[in-house]
């Protein structure tokens, strides 16, 4: 029916921020991980020395995302503090 189509129009159109949220949507996630391991044997004799280091790192950076994303993620991270919302 020809009276069902949208007309496009030029006048500009203001958004609510509720609005933008839908429009925007997406969540953007860069994960890093790092992870060390040194192992340090001394001694030729019987006296053994043995040292054994072993670290990791994971650095996740968030964009782009809504309460409820960060919320989301919180509750999948176990509340790791670390998972905050800038205001």
């Amino acid at each position: 029916m020809p009276g069902d189509e949208i007309q496009p129009t030029n006048d500009p159109i203001e958004l609510s921020d509720e609005d933008l949220d839908e429009v925007a949507g997406g969540l953007n996630l860069l994960i890093n991980a790092g992870f060390f391991r040194k192992i340090g044997i001394r001694s030729e004799d019987d006296s053994a020395s043995i040292e054994s280091i072993e670290s990791a790192g994971l650095q996740i950076l968030i964009t782009d995302a809504s309460a409820e994303d960060l919320e989301f993620l919180g509750n999948l991270l176990g509340k790791a503090d670390a998972v905050k919302g800038l205001d």
